[in-house]
């Protein structure tokens, strides 16, 4: 790994300095979030415009569907809607969650017929639609719509736009439907201070909007833990508003009346009190997530908008079964993966596709591929004429932007920056590839492969005692663009180590400085990477984290190992 050391003096607390590096000036507003620092949504682009059009549908008593998405943001993008517009807007409104199977990602004319035969009249997507302008016009005649949405947006200047011009309509640069009564989406407005926000963040400040135009109190913390849990599972930045919902979201979840994610916890074994961004991430949104991966996301929906808490245990055991062969499933196709990697040999982006491969985990297992080989990887499924895939992405490398120059090729794709999904014919797959990779090799150097660790500060043995810890834990919650603050220690005496566990994954050992400061350090995983180091070097440098160990109500700092080299 290649380290990118701090260019800030080493003046000041241990905390100060990160905070003057991560560009942090406004210390108040990041150690003390508060709803008054949550942007109205006068200010979101086309909130207004759907307020007025869904309030006036409520009162004429129009059938509303919320047409979601089957992840997590789009699973909790749609309790939030419903739930407003059900139980406190009294709309006559059901949830819509589309089969990642048979209709596939956003609006489909599978989705919109199925609508339409169970007597809806309004269709309010949410995390989906805002490209989906074509089949908007199509059905215009025989069902509303109201697009809110969050992912990357159309150019006025994309081929496909010009060639129906007579179907969108133009916001600035971007291209949205024409025939939508309304379209909300952060990035629309210019001068809107949230633009990287989820899906649920969207239809939480729709909601709030809705609330305003019928005259209905709208209590900003009710549903905050879910936007939280939307936002952390969709990797939105932890900055600015984003790191207030997280916050805000944190401190509700802990006291939560949801009786779904209480369920959750209770399945997880997670005490109310202990739950971190970490658990949002990687505890209750894979459980969630399992649901649409590899069943219905529907029954995710119905966890986490019902208030009958037998019914809530049931779904979360089942969830937590789903997460359980979902998992499994996972490590099968992902050992296939990774031996068509090991046969395409080295590239700077990978295709790969299987025949009938489980679509519900192809993401999945194209960030375990991203993360261990620092390329961006595209995971598909061959099923008869199709391929269905994930793509994610490394720093500097937008693979939506690289989809859309590949359009031509593509029957359906949208995302992010790190990551989307696509759709192509099989015929068509060659000509993908080879277009593919050579946009890859014109934009990607060879220094972008080369895995880098952003030091946020330098430090010494000192420097690691529990008040620093406690100061770094301060800067909770963690994520996106607010990471745990990584630390280096240089020119340390290796004084022991030891292997730990049946297969020696873990090293455990005791460093000093040359003042003879010791501190415990233990490195997790692939500690055999460094066994000739250890063997062979006696100073070495230490990258990681500050964390404290607490064992017989005694709390000791312990630093975790991220990456170790003998020092120069």
């Amino acid at each position: 790994m290649k380290w990118i050391l701090p260019d800030t003096k080493n003046e000041g607390s241990l905390i100060e300095r990160i905070l003057q590096k991560r560009g942090i000036a406004n210390t108040d507003k990041y150690f003390k979030p508060s709803v008054n620092d949550i942007v109205p949504p006068e200010e979101l682009y086309g909130a207004k415009d759907a307020a007025k059009f869904i309030a006036s549908a409520i009162k004429a008593k129009k059938k509303i569907f919320i047409h979601g998405d089957f992840d997590v943001d789009g699973i909790t993008a749609t309790t939030i809607m419903w739930d407003f517009l059900y139980r406190i807007a009294g709309a006559d409104a059901l949830p819509y969650i589309p089969s990642r199977f048979d209709e596939g990602y956003g609006l489909s004319e599978d989705s919109i017929n199925n609508i339409i035969e169970q007597g809806g009249s309004v269709i309010i997507t949410v995390d989906c639609g805002i490209k989906d302008y074509k089949i908007v016009a199509k059905y215009k005649d025989k069902i509303d719509f109201v697009i809110t949405d969050h992912h990357s947006l159309l150019s006025v200047d994309d081929e496909k736009v010009q060639d129906e011009k007579e179907l969108i309509q133009k916001v600035g640069e971007f291209a949205v439907s024409k025939f939508a009564k309304a379209v909300v989406h952060p990035c629309l407005n210019t001068n809107y201070p949230s633009k990287e926000v989820c899906g649920a963040y969207v239809s939480w400040k729709t909601c709030w909007a809705i609330a305003k135009e019928m005259g209905i109190k709208f209590e900003i913390d009710k549903y905050i833990e879910l936007v939280a849990l939307g936002t952390v599972c969709d990797v939105m930045p932890l900055q600015e508003e984003n790191r207030t919902i997280v916050s805000l979201g944190l401190d509700a979840i802990r006291k939560t009346k949801n009786v779904g994610l209480q369920s959750i916890l209770t399945t997880s074994g997670i005490k109310p009190d202990e739950v971190k961004s970490y658990h949002f991430g990687y505890v209750i949104g894979p459980r969630l997530n399992a649901s649409g991966r590899i069943s219905h996301a529907m029954n995710a929906v119905r966890l986490l908008a019902t208030q009958n808490e037998s019914a809530a245990l049931g779904l979360a055991n089942e969830l937590h079964t789903l997460n359980t062969e979902r998992q499994k499933l996972t490590q099968k196709f992902l050992q296939l993966a990774e031996a068509e990697v090991i046969k395409q040999g080295n590239r700077k982006i990978y295709f790969i596709y299987g025949d009938e491969w489980p679509e519900g985990i192809v993401g999945l297992i194209a960030g375990k591929l991203t993360q261990k080989y620092n390329r961006p990887v595209l995971v598909a499924s061959r099923n008869k004429d199709y391929i269905k895939g994930s793509a994610r992405s490394i720093e500097g490398f937008n693979i939506s932007d690289s989809l859309k120059q590949l359009s031509s090729h593509l029957t359906k794709f949208g995302g992010h920056s790190q990551a989307a999904g696509f759709t192509l014919p099989s015929s068509n797959a060659e000509a993908f590839r080879d277009e593919l990779s050579l946009i890859a090799e014109n934009l990607i150097k060879n220094e972008d492969l080369e895995k880098k660790l952003y030091i946020d500060a330098m430090c010494e043995v000192p420097d690691c005692g529990l008040e620093n810890a406690s100061e770094l834990f301060r800067m909770e919650p963690f994520g996106s663009h607010n990471s745990q603050p990584l630390i280096s220690l240089h020119n340390l005496n290796l004084l022991n180590y030891n292997f730990l566990g049946s297969d020696r994954k873990h090293v455990k050992m005791l460093i000093s400085d040359s003042e003879n400061n010791m501190l415990n350090s233990i490195h997790f995983e692939n500690a055999s990477n460094y066994s000739s180091l250890l063997s062979n070097s006696q100073v070495i440098d230490v990258a990681g984290y500050l964390e404290t160990n607490t064992w017989n109500n005694n709390t000791s700092v312990q630093f975790k190992v991220v990456d170790m080299k003998a020092s120069t």
